[in-house]
């Protein structure tokens, strides 16, 4: 748990706190899968890890239900029907908003590969 306070992370080019954001949950998402899976003999590595999940993930309630709204209200979009979905879009907060899904795609390989570097290197160092 602690070592997560002291893991050295790539600051992502983007400046704005939106994208910063977009790119943490990212982040956050693929330490935690890097976490769950590595060591699974059935997963090859980083690289098939995160392809995997990005094709499994992109299909999920959560995604569709929680991560996509939140990167759209992120984007300034406004939720005109109240279900908390954000699909109330500009053209500017549309442009936005796909930005930060590629944000947080990147964050999400990062934290992929990050992750599964450090468990590889706790794993040779036993």
């Amino acid at each position: 748990m602690f070592r997560r306070l002291f893991r050295i992370r790539k600051e992502p080019e983007s400046k704005t706190k939106e994208q910063k954001k977009a790119h943490d949950l990212g982040y956050n998402t693929g330490e935690s899968i890097a976490e769950t899976v590595y060591g699974d003999p059935d997963t090859s590595g980083p690289d098939e890890l995160y392809g995997n999940f990005q094709e499994m993930e992109t299909q999920t309630a959560d995604y569709t239900n929680n991560t996509l709204p939140f990167l759209r209200e992120l984007a300034g979009c406004k939720d005109v029907t109240k279900a908390g979905t954000f699909t109330g879009c500009s053209d500017e907060a549309e442009f936005v908003y796909e930005e930060l899904v590629q944000i947080y795609w990147e964050g999400v390989s990062e934290g992929v590969n990050d992750t599964w570097e450090e468990l590889d290197r706790r794993a040779k160092a036993e």
